[in-house]
């Protein structure tokens, strides 16, 4: 979990350092810089609520599918 607690801190720094503010972002409409970032916040709330739990199927698919967006 702390890879993927790492990766998401790195991808809302990079987020906030170099996606222009506007409701636009890159040419695509309805995308802004805050839905970005609160996306990336609800993601590690999400991290946050699983890493304690026993249940290790759903951190292990969470952990997969994280991975392979991010091509690790």
């Amino acid at each position: 979990m702390r890879n993927v607690r790492s990766a998401l801190t790195r991808i809302k720094t990079g987020i906030s350092e170099k996606i222009p503010a506007g409701n636009d972002v890159y040419g695509y409409p309805g995308i802004s810089k805050d839905m970005l970032l609160q996306a990336i916040s609800e993601c590690q709330g999400l991290v946050d609520g699983i890493e304690g739990k026993k249940e290790t199927f759903d951190v292990i698919v969470f952990k997969r599918a994280f991975g392979r967006t991010l091509g690790t």
